[in-house]
Order: structure tokens, then C-alpha cells, then sequence
């Protein structure tokens, strides 16, 4: 690929501009390896594809007193990852809308109430 910019672009292909394509050339690696890795969580691929029902039914799963937190934090090979950072990050706005409404839902089962405000504050 750099060869073709090299030749492609001639004089202006120099140190900065190889540096500078190198660096986009690594994000873009970076991203889709990310991707890639992601294997078999449900809610990871939801939010690789942006797909809201896909992303509701991995989210359904989460034991209720663990749900605000499935919804804050999530890990990716030792690295924690905010859903809803990564929602917005990737200009998913529907996935994001779909996480603050989740959280910021009042829940209760025989064990008590449960609403993610304090894990949404905690983790932002």
C-alpha cells in the first residue's frame, strides 16, 4: 500500500506524510483486529455491529444486580471497555440511547431495587 502512495503521490510522498499514513494504517488495524477478537461475547458484537436487538438480548442475560455494571464496563482480552464510550465513540447514537435508558431504569426483584445511576457516574 505504501509503495502506491509512494509512487502514486511522488514528491509529496515524504518522512511526515509515510509517518503520518503509518499511524492511521496501525488505528485501522488496531480497530478491526479489535473486532475480530471480540469472539463469542454477544454484547461485543452488538456493539461492533451497532444493532440495538442484538445488543438488548445480550444485555437480558446479565443477572439483575449485575446488569448496570455489564452495561459500564465490559472486558475485551484484560482491557476494560465503557459500552457506552464506545457507543458514542463509534457515532452509534441509538446503541448509547439504548444503554443510558437502560441504566437509568428502576428495577427491583425480591432482593431489592435496582437502578444504575451511581455505577453510571462511577464508571464515567
Amino acid at each position: 500500500i505504501f509503495s502506491v502512495f509512494k509512487e502514486t503521490l511522488g514528491d509529496a510522498w515524504d518522512d511526515k506524510a509515510e509517518q503520518a499514513w503509518k499511524e492511521v494504517w496501525k488505528r485501522v488495524a488496531t480497530g478491526m483486529a479489535r473486532g475480530l477478537n471480540l469472539g463469542g461475547n454477544s454484547m461485543t458484537h452488538g456493539l461492533v455491529s451497532g444493532n440495538v436487538d442484538e445488543f438488548q438480548r445480550a444485555v437480558a442475560v446479565a443477572p439483575r444486580n449485575r446488569r448496570a455494571t455489564w452495561l459500564c464496563q465490559i472486558d475485551i482480552n484484560g482491557l476494560s471497555i465503557s459500552p457506552l464510550y464506545w457507543a458514542i465513540n463509534d457515532g452509534k447514537l441509538a446503541l448509547a440511547e439504548f444503554i443510558l435508558n437502560d441504566l437509568l431504569t428502576i428495577r427491583a426483584d425480591m432482593s431489592g431495587y435496582y437502578y444504575g445511576r451511581q455505577e453510571l457516574f462511577d464508571n464515567h
